[in-house]
């Protein structure tokens, strides 16, 4: 199977959560063909109304460009329709229980982070992983695309890159359908549990989405398996830079002003539609700053 992995920082009050899904086909052509049938009016309507030169439409074309009782209707009857996914996997993992002092001690001495918050970020920036982890206990996946991640060298990652492909993609829901994809579902799961006022747990997924593999992973978890690799390894990142799609088209912004403007330009778009075949022939486009 080919899994295609997102995650988001859910916040509701004072409950602070990630949150990461995974969507798994036999084929590239099974989950391209699932992205457009599910989303092809909406790509339509923002190619109409607004960017006629966007390739992939991902969840913050929709949010930022689209009113938003017609987003939150988009994103409802996107939801109805994935409903009927077959192979997706939901991971979460909650902030709101206070870390033990000991942890946090080991967290500032690594460089982790010194304070809740700081840890919960840093967990933030590769939670695909996480996600992708846990997976394979349930899934044989012969190759996984993770939307970019970085953060600190630890066993997850260790682990994972030992027992299936990972290809990491700098900006892949600009680029991936798959990708795109499983961030669009994963806001669209994200508002329903907002929407219903639901507390984040196993059932409350289990009711918006009754076909998942749902699996709560504690952060002290995670930590450890960071903490594991720093103490021989101070220091070590990931080197998901190694696993990357060959070639890349790298764009070099002169300020952080002109990356924004170039964001969501028609150039950048146009790049990403020349590369349209990423998938298939291992291409991908990045900022160079970034």
């Amino acid at each position: 199977m080919i899994g295609f992995f997102d995650s988001v920082l859910y916040q509701r009050e004072n409950f602070y959560a990630l949150v990461g899904i995974g969507i798994l086909e036999d084929s590239l052509r099974s989950v391209e063909s699932k992205y457009y049938d599910f989303l092809n009016p909406t790509i339509e309507m923002i190619r109409n109304e607004f960017l006629n030169y966007v390739y992939v439409v991902k969840s913050d074309h929709i949010s930022k460009l689209l009113p938003e009782n017609l987003a939150e209707e988009i994103f409802s009857a996107i939801l109805k329709k994935c409903r009927l996914l077959e192979n997706i996997i939901i991971t979460y993992t909650k902030f709101r229980g206070k870390l033990t002092q000991n942890l946090i001690d080991e967290c500032v001495a690594y460089g982790l982070g010194k304070n809740h918050m700081e840890i919960l970020m840093l967990i933030s920036n590769f939670y695909p992983l996480v996600t992708l982890s846990s997976s394979l206990k349930h899934f044989k996946i012969n190759s996984a695309y993770l939307d970019e991640i970085h953060g600190p060298n630890n066993l997850l990652w260790k682990e994972t890159i030992r027992k299936t492909k990972v290809i990491v993609v700098p900006r892949g829901d600009f680029q991936y359908p798959g990708l795109a994809l499983a961030d669009i579902v994963l806001t669209s799961i994200v508002i329903e549990l907002k929407k219903r006022r639901m507390r984040l747990n196993e059932n409350a997924v289990r009711k918006i989405m009754p076909n998942a593999v749902v699996k709560f992973i504690p952060a002290e978890d995670i930590i450890s398996a960071i903490i594991e690799v720093q103490k021989d390894l101070p220091g070590s990142r990931m080197n998901t830079i190694s696993f990357r799609p060959r070639p890349q088209v790298l764009i070099y912004p002169e300020t952080k002003e002109y990356k924004q403007l170039l964001e969501w330009s028609s150039i950048m778009h146009r790049i990403y539609e020349s590369i349209k075949t990423a998938v298939k022939i291992g291409r991908c486009a990045k900022f160079r700053s970034c």
